[in-house]
């Protein structure tokens, strides 16, 4: 993956495509779903994580896992959804 796709993957650059915030929108919708119906939000992302993590590893292979890491942690310090203080 290139380092402007990585870069536009994390959030650090906007998104242009519309599917992609619809797509976002979607997964958080199924977290907060899994969470009404009583699994604790730490389980529901980390299945949800390693989901994705499976799917990049098909795509990529098992060594650019990092790359994946690294856009999960370009997160820090961005605002959570307030909907997990109401959950």
């Amino acid at each position: 993956m290139g380092e402007a796709k990585r870069r536009q993957a994390s959030g650090i650059e906007s998104v242009s495509d519309p599917r992609l915030t619809e797509m976002s929108n979607d997964v958080s919708d199924l977290i907060n779903a899994w969470m009404r119906r009583g699994v604790d939000y730490d389980e529901a992302c980390c299945v949800v994580v390693g989901v994705a993590a499976d799917y990049w590893r098909a795509q990529h292979g098992d060594a650019d896992l990092p790359n994946l890491a690294s856009i999960v942690t370009a997160h820090g310090g961005q605002p959570a959804p307030a909907d997990i203080s109401k959950n």
